[in-house]
């Protein structure tokens, strides 16, 4: 949600603002949203220290993400391939 609603402030133009935050409200509406545990939390915390002892960096909001569908057991679909794959267990889905 977080990374979503970044991508919605960051938006300049009002028109396309307007449509990007009813569009949000809508999918908000019908898609629940995961809680952050501190379960995932130690998770993403463990497989990011792993990751960097193997000199590879995934950015703290990827772990997070990544490390909440690990653990529900969900995919993930997306276009950042390179910090998912990164994620050991986790099934993701090119878009």
């Amino acid at each position: 949600m977080t990374e979503m609603l970044h991508g919605l402030y960051r938006e300049t133009d009002p028109s396309r603002f307007a449509r990007r935050e009813s569009f949000f409200a809508y999918l908000f509406s019908y898609v629940p949203v995961i809680p952050y545990t501190e379960n995932i939390s130690a998770l993403a915390a463990r497989l990011g220290a792993e990751q960097a002892a193997l000199g590879h960096m995934i950015p703290p909001v990827d772990l997070m993400i990544g490390t909440t569908a690990l653990s529900f057991g969900f995919s993930i679909l997306t276009h950042n391939l390179r910090h998912f794959r990164m994620i050991p267990g986790l099934h993701v889905i090119p878009f």
